[in-house]
């Protein structure tokens, strides 16, 4: 239970949409994407977040490291942030921020795309975090180990 209320009550990805949505507007849409980059970091730090760009995570399997991959932006060592500037996500790029959330041990990430006419955002939700909550309550509500989305888009 304590997993889902932190997530129902997610004040930090909604200021981290903010952050964006001001980026955004000020920018416009058609802007190489690490000049979003650079922009969100400077928002995020007049806001008083902590964030790490190209956050490292170890690639690993059967327990061994086997690569490396990179978050675009890390967020208080909790929301993991992949960015992109097209006209339309796809479901690749929803994946890729997924295998970030889990690789990086985030309880949730962000896809932000600043290509589109309005900003748009996927969330992910770490599943195997929810998980690992519910069997440290004794509790188990049977989902899959997947994350969950939720759509935002700019009012303009």
């Amino acid at each position: 239970m304590a997993f889902q209320q932190e997530v129902k009550d997610d004040q930090l990805t909604g200021k981290i949409i903010g952050c964006a949505i001001d980026v955004h507007k000020e920018l416009g849409p058609h802007q190489p994407e690490h000049l979003y980059r650079e922009g969100l970091c400077v928002v995020l730090e007049d806001e008083g977040l902590e964030y790490e760009r190209e956050y490292e995570v170890e690639i690993t399997l059967r327990g061994r490291k086997i690569g490396t991959g990179f978050v675009d932006i890390m967020v208080e060592d909790e929301v993991a942030l992949e960015l992109k500037a097209v006209k339309k996500t796809t479901k690749d790029h929803y994946n890729q921020l997924g295998r970030n959330v889990h690789a990086s041990g985030a309880s949730r990430g962000l896809l932000l795309n600043f290509g589109e006419t309005t900003l748009s955002t996927r969330r992910w939700v770490n599943s195997r975090l929810k998980k690992d909550d519910e069997e440290a309550e004794g509790t188990d509500d049977g989902t899959e180990d997947k994350g969950t989305e939720d759509e935002v888009a700019e009012s303009s």
